[in-house]
């Protein structure tokens, strides 16, 4: 799906899978639109570049409140999510019950977030079981931007793996570059 103008309600027994792209497997959010996801699956799409399951761009916004995104891979940044705009989550899953489940990507398994002057705010949800592969961040890759994260958040059973021996670190969240952690 490419979605550029207005806003993109994901709910209910919505299921977007088995999709490939350069950028956005599933679903790709560019210029100044919105996307909702208050139910629904993104499941099982693929990327050869950035975002398995989502990619947005810089003045986009993405707020999860339900759902689930889950068994996406993207061979660079961000199996669930590659986010450049502003990102809200409040309930959800970005990954799955078991590692077989989760996202995958050479770094930010869940979300790579790339969001000069934005901010991914977590208050609630599970970003579990995800997976970098050859990077950093198995749940959530900071690369600049702001994250705030509530202690009702869950961010557990991450992994981050890597061939280099200079990448593998952060299993839960990896902040670089200009990022800001709170």
């Amino acid at each position: 799906i490419y979605h550029a103008s207005g806003t993109l309600k994901i709910r209910d027994n919505a299921n977007i899978s088995q999709n490939k792209a350069k950028n956005g497997g599933g679903l790709m959010v560019a210029f100044s639109s919105k996307v909702e996801i208050s139910g629904g699956q993104i499941t099982n799409n693929k990327a050869s570049n950035n975002g398995g399951g989502i990619t947005s761009t810089i003045d986009t916004a993405i707020a999860v409140s339900g759902g689930v995104i889950s068994a996406n891979t993207a061979a660079s940044r961000g199996g669930g999510m590659y986010a450049m705009g502003n990102v809200t989550i409040s309930g959800g899953t970005i990954g799955g019950a078991s590692a077989a489940l989760g996202n995958k990507a050479a770094s930010g398994g869940g979300i790579y977030f790339d969001g000069t002057g934005k901010t991914l705010e977590i208050s609630k949800g599970d970003i579990i079981y995800n997976e970098a592969t050859n990077g950093h961040g198995g749940g959530i890759h900071v690369n600049v931007g702001t994250l705030n994260v509530s202690s009702t958040a869950n961010i557990s059973s991450n992994t981050a793996t890597a061939i280099d021996v200079n990448m593998g670190s952060g299993g839960g969240i990896y902040g670089s570059n200009n990022a800001t952690i709170n």
